[in-house]
């Protein structure tokens, strides 16, 4: 690890993967609901990525922004619906990420009534982590505790030895 930074909604850590020696960004989002607090999050995110020379970056957790109409159901979007997704496309645009594939489901929250679910966890990778690591794919494990389903990525051109799943009941 070579550095530790944070913002509002995220921490981040930049240091270098021990397979291949290659330097890595890993940034855990939890964003504000409201946004404006979203925005100030994407400002912070967006400048932090602008002044670093790594270009393999993981922005992964919970965004509290859909993408598209069709990853919500259940709930209205509300008036500022369409201009939350307008955000937060153009912050994955900004920070060049992809959306990569997602695998067993189509929704990661659900309300515990399950008549409400949407797609506002995601995984996004860099271009450069994509060529370095060809094959990611988020798949979407069985919620257990919360309202959110676990998201794993994985490799599908290298079998890495499963690793155990741990969460803290809080």
């Amino acid at each position: 690890m070579n550095n530790v930074f944070r913002g509002h909604g995220f921490l981040g850590l930049e240091g270098v993967w021990k397979d291949g020696e290659v330097e890595v960004t890993l940034v855990n989002v939890y964003s504000p609901c409201d946004l404006e607090g979203k925005r100030a999050l994407w400002r912070e995110l967006s400048k932090y990525k602008a002044n670093s020379n790594v270009t393999r970056w993981c922005v992964m957790g919970d965004y509290n922004s859909i993408r598209y109409g069709r990853e919500r159901v259940g709930e209205r979007l509300g008036p500022q619906g369409g201009r939350e997704m307008e955000g937060f496309n153009q912050l994955i645009e900004d920070l060049e990420l992809c959306d990569i594939p997602l695998v067993r489901r189509s929704f990661i929250w659900y309300r515990p009534n399950g008549k409400a679910k949407s797609r506002i966890d995601r995984v996004l990778l860099s271009i450069d982590w994509l060529t370095t690591w060809q094959g990611c794919t988020q798949y979407v494990l069985n919620r257990i505790v919360s309202g959110h389903c676990p998201l794993v990525v994985r490799n599908n051109l290298f079998d890495w030895v499963p690793k155990p799943f741990k969460i803290l009941n809080c």
